[in-house]
């Protein structure tokens, strides 16, 4: 794994957020029946950037490292004035996680990573104000997505301190591997970082979450552009009408 890092700055960072970001013109597969490639792409690089733009709003610039997989993506992250680490292996997220994190410890003398991936826009300050609030307080932090199976971010301190294990079940896989720690631990449920992209009822959610939001105005335009084609159709309505409920707000897990 070949990563080539371009820090801002070598000052030590008590707290790294590690964004994973895939090639974007293979990103979102599971959409392929819904959307065109070029509309895919388009929206990964939207995610990407609005999923910077807030992070910049809580940790500096030299305190956010972006795990690209292609040169667009490395373009996004240099725009926003983050660490750059290129991704050559491509051998999913957990590495492309992994990764992030050695680049954090190592080079930036990271205490605690946060770890997540670009297609969370609806990402809010608050949200992950409470996200770093709970890695004050708990060596690992687990943030499901909102079915309640996969994983949507991690809280590590130290970086090392788990290893990332993302896919199918993820959430389950994760508790299991932070009980072995001996660490503490908790799950922290977080409605902005619940929801990342698969299926065309997690777009019809984003578009509802983003809807008045003029902030995420890049992923609420190609959301726009997408429902008015007929790729972006295909049959599947962009309706709030699809979407399940909203997860509990909070849990807690011992040791």
């Amino acid at each position: 794994m070949t990563s080539h890092a371009r820090p801002s700055g070598r000052t030590a960072q008590a707290l790294v957020a590690v964004v994973t970001a895939k090639p974007f013109r293979s990103a979102k597969a599971r959409l392929s029946a819904a959307l065109a490639e070029p509309l895919r792409a388009r929206l990964a690089a939207a995610m990407l950037a609005d999923t910077l733009e807030v992070l910049a709003t809580t940790l500096p610039p030299e305190a956010i490292v972006a795990v690209v997989g292609d040169d667009a993506g490395a373009e996004v992250a240099r725009s926003h004035g983050v660490n750059v680490v290129r991704d050559e292996h491509l051998g999913g997220q957990s590495e492309a996680a992994l990764l992030g994190a050695r680049v954090a410890r190592r080079e930036l003398r990271a205490r605690t990573v946060v770890i997540l991936p670009a297609d969370v826009p609806a990402l809010t300050g608050e949200d992950l104000a409470a996200l770093v609030e709970a890695a004050n307080r708990d060596a690992i932090v687990i943030v499901p997505d909102r079915h309640g199976s996969g994983t949507n971010a991690l809280a590590l301190t130290p970086p090392d301190a788990l290893q990332p294990a993302f896919g199918p079940d993820s959430l389950e896989r994760h508790c299991r591997l932070a009980r072995c720690t001996g660490r503490s631990w908790r799950i922290l449920r977080l409605r902005s970082l619940a929801l990342d992209i698969d299926t065309p009822g997690d777009l019809a959610e984003l578009a509802r979450v983003l809807a008045g939001r003029p902030e995420r105005g890049r992923t609420a335009r190609v959301l726009a552009e997408i429902a008015a084609t007929d790729a972006g159709a295909a049959g599947q309505e962009v309706s709030s009408s699809q979407l399940p409920s909203e997860p509990p707000s909070s849990s807690r897990v011992g040791r």
